[in-house]
């Protein structure tokens, strides 16, 4: 193994070391895994970022989303709030109430405090309980109240969700549907959305999420980074992944320690005013901890 990774000069041939059996989509988290260890491992023996084997930054930081998940419109608010406390962020991602009238009074009720510059991404993950035309009437009630994006707001077919697009002013963007580079170009085909997302732990490493990205970018599409409970490295890899593809380098992989007590590496990129900032350090530049992680791996027993 090390033979076959330090005599190779190209490092997009690091891919070619995981094996094609692991290229199925139940794979996808342990691909993750490998691939960011891999491009850790070399960026730190070469003394160089990953984000430099992967071609250069294209942004030195990128715009940090946070999630606010369902609750009453007091709880998503207040939530919002702390996010904004702790890393100045004025952009978020909804999941929303599911109900027009609420979900506006969430949203004008956070830019009340924050200011007008404050956006956001909605996100019913197909629970919005209507039509294509309910859709549509939904997404239109919210549209001025700092709307910028509706993700997956129903299940349907490439042609429902070009209607859709049609009779929206914000994008439309797809992710569940979008996983595959023969579903981004699909979606190109059928000009049936303006947005992909390419989601934390299904990106199945760098080259398959920057292939899809370059896809969607050749196709007039925006791609956005997601999120998932990666604590670390992972977080760190994937915020690199927004800062090295084209278009918009919005990454919902915020830093988790703004979340959770307990992460598995010393210190994660700095965050200022919503953005955080892509890390020159060799490798992915963080580093584990190895306590925590020990905290997070272990369990102890005492039999009396």
């Amino acid at each position: 193994f090390r033979r076959v990774l330090f005599r190779s000069k190209d490092a997009r041939l690091l891919r070619k070391l995981i094996p094609p059996s692991l290229e199925v989509r139940e794979a996808n988290s342990i691909v993750d895994s490998i691939d960011f260890a891999l491009h850790d491992l070399v960026g730190k023996n070469a003394g160089l970022p990953v984000w430099a084997l992967l071609g250069g930054l294209r942004q030195p930081w990128v715009q940090g989303m946070q999630v606010v998940h369902t609750d009453t419109v007091a709880g998503m608010v207040e939530r919002a709030l702390d996010y904004h406390r702790m890393g100045g962020y004025r952009l978020f991602k909804l999941k929303p109430i599911g109900d027009a009238a609420q979900d506006r009074e969430v949203m004008l009720k956070i830019r009340e405090k924050l200011g007008p510059n404050t956006t956001f991404f909605v996100d019913p993950n197909y629970s919005l309980k209507t039509d294509a035309q309910g859709a549509v009437d939904y997404v239109l009630a919210l549209a001025d109240a700092g709307l910028d994006t509706i993700e997956d707001p129903i299940d349907c077919d490439w042609q429902t969700y070009r209607w859709i697009q049609d009779r929206i002013p914000v994008r439309l963007m797809i992710d569940g549907h979008a996983r595959t580079p023969q579903s981004v170009l699909d979606i190109i085909a059928h000009r049936c959305a303006r947005s992909i997302n390419i989601h934390a732990n299904w990106a199945s490493g760098f080259s398959p999420a920057i292939h899809k990205a370059s896809l969607a970018a050749l196709g007039g599409l925006d791609t956005i980074i997601g999120s998932t409970y990666y604590l670390g490295f992972g977080v760190a890899a994937y915020q690199t992944l927004a800062a090295v593809i084209p278009t918009r380098h919005i990454c919902e992989q915020s830093n988790m320690s703004e979340d959770l007590k307990r992460i598995g590496v010393k210190k994660e990129y700095a965050t200022h005013d919503g953005k955080i900032t892509i890390s020159h350090a060799p490798g992915l530049g963080v580093e584990p901890d190895w306590n925590a992680i020990d905290a997070m791996t272990r369990t102890s027993i005492t039999i009396q």
